[in-house]
């Protein structure tokens, strides 16, 4: 039964990453573009101290827009005469804050992936989709009170697992192999 239901499950998820990810992918990929830049100033061992002013010029005008937009949290400038360590101090609090809005992005879109794929899965439960159909036949015929129950929880248990997406059978089926694996 767990079978019958990995390839629709599979498909929802990722179905749902797509279409989420084209709306948010381009602003991921500024993230990357962004922590990538000043790695490789930072990765340069003896920069002149003219690379590392041009960086931190560069990246002082995209961290004030950011700052003034309340995307990040304020970063101390570096003192007027500043040196190697002031530029470098300041592009890793940079980058450090960069890494942090692409962790908190990076969950804001599985959170929206999570919910729509919990909805697509409770519609799609709600239209027919049962989990529960074939252990339902196998029972004595309910009353129609508890027919109702039972089908309002198979809708939610099947919505929820579709919603779950493929990590959690992925973890079950696992589990089942390692556990096999042992007799």
């Amino acid at each position: 039964m767990l079978g019958k239901y990995l390839a629709l499950v599979v498909a929802v998820e990722r179905a749902t990453n797509v279409f989420i990810g084209m709306a948010r992918n381009q602003n991921k990929a500024h993230w990357a573009v962004r922590i990538n830049r000043i790695s490789e100033v930072l990765g340069q061992e003896n920069a002149p101290t003219a690379v590392l002013r041009q960086a931190f010029n560069r990246e002082r005008w995209l961290v004030k827009n950011l700052e003034e937009r309340s995307i990040i949290a304020k970063i101390d400038n570096v003192p007027k005469a500043a040196g190697k360590d002031d530029y470098r101090g300041y592009l890793s609090s940079a980058k450090h804050a960069y890494e942090f809005q692409r962790a908190q992005f990076h969950s804001v879109s599985n959170r929206y992936v999570s919910l729509a794929v919990l909805v697509v899965g409770v519609i799609l439960a709600a239209l027919g989709l049962s989990l529960f159909r074939d252990v339902f036949q196998q029972t004595p015929a309910p009353s129609a009170v508890q027919a109702g129950f039972l089908r309002i929880a198979d809708i939610f248990i099947t919505g929820g697992l579709l919603g779950g997406g493929s990590a959690g059978l992925n973890s079950l089926i696992a589990k089942v192999s390692d556990y096999t694996s042992r007799k």
